[in-house]
């Protein structure tokens, strides 16, 4: 693809003859212009790949300023046509740091050369650049990785611990009951820290762009239900409750009574859907108020599912919204570190890889409501 040029001229005969050269060696001009104002204008309008500047031109500002604000604005090459060579033009060119300086007279192929250079430079320059960013993103999200992970894994192991310590302590004096209790909470603390590091795994695998798509059939209410009654054991301070409409309509909250239907049965990733379901329900838990209420409900369409989150918790600015599954953004609520931001990227992944679709409503102080539709894989 020819590369795009926009001449910056104000001697009219002088940018037609720029013109008719570089169109002979194959180059698009985007457009002529003669002054400061219209050159910035064209740029943005037309975001050519580089500007031939003439250094003198007709109004207040002359080209060097306004080559140094389309580098500013646009990162946009600029390479200064002049046909002066006066110690004071050449110190305020190079302090500009230009792409090219050519006096006029010039050859059209000493200016083709000039042109060739600095589109190379460019490229390289911007290739150099976007790797120096993603690795400043890298080391951010490194930094974001290990605070969720140490924030993420302090109270499960806090609470194995106090867990441990009774059963330690108090064998005599606690019932069969309260053991049964603390050896519950263990055990599903030991489950939360396992998905915990799924979803760690999960996020380094679509970062490298590992992740496998590996769907499977299997009861979609029953896997519903047991995940709920899990997570419900993890997560005590909010009452999870699970309904489906899969089977003719009706509705339950058990997942047993209609779970032997045909129309439970569904083939998705079950490892994804595991990641989606957990994430979405352990945030919604997270930013509830205690004793509220999280639902998981669950209906199907004629060629997939819909699982719906719905949480009576803080709600989350539009704002918000719109970056928190485009990055996996570090949302933080009282100084703290969340997961949040990295779930709901995990969410998204693997939405994506099931061909599916998520969508966000929330109301500060009201709720929030995300809408998961994944089609049947016909594996």
């Amino acid at each position: 693809m020819a590369a795009s040029i926009l001449i910056v001229e104000d001697e009219g005969i002088i940018a037609l003859d720029i013109k008719n050269g570089l169109i002979n060696f194959g180059y698009e001009v985007a457009a002529i212009v003669p002054t400061a104002e219209e050159a910035m204008r064209k740029v943005g309008e037309l975001e050519p790949d580089l500007v031939l500047m003439d250094i003198k031109l007709q109004g207040g500002q002359d080209g060097i300023e306004t080559a140094q604000q389309i580098r500013d604005n646009f990162q946009i090459p600029v390479i200064y046509l002049t046909a002066h060579t006066d110690g004071t033009t050449l110190n305020r060119a190079t302090a500009s740091s230009p792409f090219g300086y050519v006096l006029k007279p010039f050859e059209d192929r000493e200016l083709a050369t000039a042109i060739e250079i600095a589109l190379s430079r460019h490229h390289t320059e911007t290739g150099i650049r976007e790797a120096l960013e993603k690795e400043q993103q890298l080391n951010e999200l490194k930094s974001q990785f290990f605070s969720i992970v140490a924030h993420e894994f302090r109270n499960p192991l806090s609470t194995i611990l106090l867990s441990a310590e009774l059963l330690d302590k108090s064998d005599r004096q606690l019932s069969e009951e309260k053991k049964s209790a603390c050896l519950q909470r263990i055990q599903s603390c030991v489950k939360h820290m396992n998905q915990l590091l799924e979803d760690f795994q999960t996020s380094n695998e679509t970062s490298v762009d590992t992740l496998s798509f590996s769907p499977t059939s299997f009861n979609l209410v029953a896997f519903c239900h047991n995940l709920v009654e899990e997570l419900q054991m993890a997560h005590e301070r909010c009452q999870l409750v699970f309904t489906n409409q899969i089977d003719s309509g009706k509705t339950n909250k058990s997942g047993q009574e209609n779970g032997q239907s045909p129309e439970a049965i569904c083939c998705l990733d079950q490892r994804m859907l595991r990641s989606i379901l957990t994430n979405l329900l352990t945030n919604a838990v997270t930013y509830s108020p205690v004793d509220s209420q999280v639902e998981l409900n669950l209906s199907r369409h004629s060629q997939g599912a819909i699982f719906q989150i719905r949480d009576q918790g803080r709600g989350i600015s539009i704002g918000e919204q719109s970056r928190l599954m485009n990055h996996p953004h570090q949302v933080r609520r009282n100084r703290n570190p969340s997961r949040k931001g990295l779930g709901l990227s995990i969410v998204k992944q693997c939405v994506e890889h099931h061909q599916g679709t998520i969508a966000l409503d929330s109301t500060i102080g009201i709720g929030t409501t995300v809408t998961v539709i994944l089609p049947f894989s016909d594996r």
